[in-house]
């Protein structure tokens, strides 16, 4: 569905955990949070620095 959707705009898809007591679930949050930074950088010719969010 995302794929039909990215040909028309943009689209960035976020894996996040369903489980968020899992011990697992705040590193990939994080790494989905650090994916979706890098991609706007990349997307936007931009830097995100911590001083900007």
């Amino acid at each position: 569905m995302y794929e039909l959707l990215n040909d028309i705009k943009d689209v960035h898809v976020m894996n996040l955990p369903h489980a968020r007591n899992a011990k697992w679930a705040p590193r990939v949050w994080r790494e989905e949070c650090v994916a979706l930074k890098e991609e706007l950088e990349r997307r936007y010719d931009i830097e995100i620095t911590d001083e900007m969010l």
